[in-house]
């Protein structure tokens, strides 16, 4: 870092997004992770235009390549396949319910 104000600027940025995160429960290690192999997988996604000659087609014609992306289509829609049409309606109507025991607190959800 330079010191300028530019670097601070970014710094409070991304400290701001980070707490954000932590407040309303999101994980911040796929953020991490996005962030430190992001570059390298632009970088291959250039290499691999390039030997296509600009064609997205070369992405996507190889046996193993579908395979790679249905697994990873699979695996990314897997909460949604699981969830059963049953418990769809209930979180449309409201959602889990909470127990309440002795002194309020909450015990469980049904």
């Amino acid at each position: 870092m330079s010191g300028q104000v530019i670097d601070l600027i970014v710094l409070f940025v991304i400290g701001a997004l980070g707490f954000a995160m932590r407040r309303y429960g999101l994980p911040v290690l796929p953020a991490v992770l996005g962030v430190i192999l992001g570059p390298a997988a632009e970088q291959q996604m250039r290499r691999a235009l390039q030997i296509s000659d600009g064609s997205l087609t070369g992405l996507v014609n190889p046996t193993f390549s579908v395979t790679v992306y249905v697994i990873v289509a699979a695996v990314l829609l897997w909460p949604l396949i699981r969830r059963t049409p049953g418990e769809a309606h209930a979180r449309a109507r409201g959602g889990a319910r909470c127990v309440l025991v002795g002194d309020g607190q909450t015990f469980g959800r049904t």
